[in-house]
């Protein structure tokens, strides 16, 4: 798989979480304290973020990094 592929699957994963909590973009970059941009740059594979990143979303969506990862 690419690279490419790889970011859409994670950003996926993201947002079904976000989902789940029930929560918006806006309201999850605000939580995790990452720009709102980014959130949707992550959810849409347009970007490779930072592990950091990732922790802290995941902390704010209440999962591990490794279940972001887990697709």
């Amino acid at each position: 798989m690419t690279k490419e592929t790889e970011l859409q699957k994670l950003g996926k994963n993201i947002a079904k979480y976000r989902h789940k909590k029930g929560i918006s973009q806006d309201q999850l970059a605000l939580e995790a304290e990452v720009g709102r941009r980014t959130i949707h740059r992550i959810e849409v594979g347009g970007t490779d973020p930072q592990f950091s990143t990732l922790l802290k979303i995941a902390t704010t969506l209440g999962v591990t990094v490794s279940k972001l990862l887990d697709y």
